[in-house]
C-alpha cells in the first residue's frame, strides 16, 4: 500500500508546526513588516484630506528639503529601489505636485516640488503633526526614540551583512 504524500507522521507533523510556530511568533521581518503596515494605514488615512498617502508625503519632504534631488539620491536617501521610487513619483508628477528640471548640463534633471506640491506639503503637515503626536502619545517619548534607535540598528544589518 502506497503511502499518500500529504500522509505525514505525526511527528514530522509536530516539527512542521514547531518550526513554522517559530517563524511566526518570533520572524523579525513578519513582524516590522505587520506593524510597517499598521503604521502606513494609519497615517494615509490621517492624510486623506491633503490627498496623498504617507509614501508620497515622505517623497515630497525629501525633494523639498534636497531643493533640487537627482531621482538616484532620493533612493539612497530613503532606502528604495530606482523602479519603487518610479512607481511612487508617478501619481506626483499626475498630480502636479512635482516636476522635473533640467540641470546646467542639459543632461542631469532633478526633481522640485511645484506650486501645487508646496500647497499640498503645507495641507499634509498639520494632519501629519496630528498622527505623529497621536502615536507619540500612545508610546510614550522615551519609548518612541528608544523604537526609532532600534530601527536605525535594525536597517543597518543588510547593509553590514552584504558589505
Amino acid at each position: 500500500m502506497m503511502k499518500n504524500r500529504n500522509d505525514k507522521s505525526n511527528s514530522e507533523k509536530q516539527i512542521c508546526n514547531k518550526v513554522y510556530k517559530e517563524i511566526f511568533e518570533n520572524c523579525t521581518c513578519m513582524h516590522i513588516r505587520k506593524t510597517a503596515r499598521a503604521v502606513t494605514q494609519y497615517y494615509d488615512a490621517t492624510l486623506t484630506p491633503a490627498g496623498i498617502t504617507s509614501t508620497q508625503l515622505t517623497l515630497l519632504v525629501q525633494i523639498c528639503l534636497s531643493q533640487s534631488a537627482a531621482q538616484k539620491d532620493i533612493c539612497d536617501a530613503l532606502g528604495m529601489s530606482p523602479s519603487s521610487l518610479t512607481r511612487s513619483l508617478k501619481p506626483l508628477f499626475e498630480q502636479d505636485l512635482i516636476e522635473n528640471e533640467t540641470g546646467i548640463n542639459k543632461k542631469t534633471k532633478s526633481l522640485i516640488l511645484t506650486d501645487r506640491g508646496h500647497l499640498t506639503l503645507k495641507l499634509a503637515t498639520p494632519l501629519w503633526q496630528q498622527a505623529q503626536d497621536d502615536l507619540l502619545a500612545r508610546v510614550g517619548e522615551e519609548e518612541w526614540q528608544d523604537l526609532i534607535d532600534k530601527l536605525a540598528v535594525v536597517s543597518q544589518v543588510p547593509t553590514v551583512i552584504f558589505d
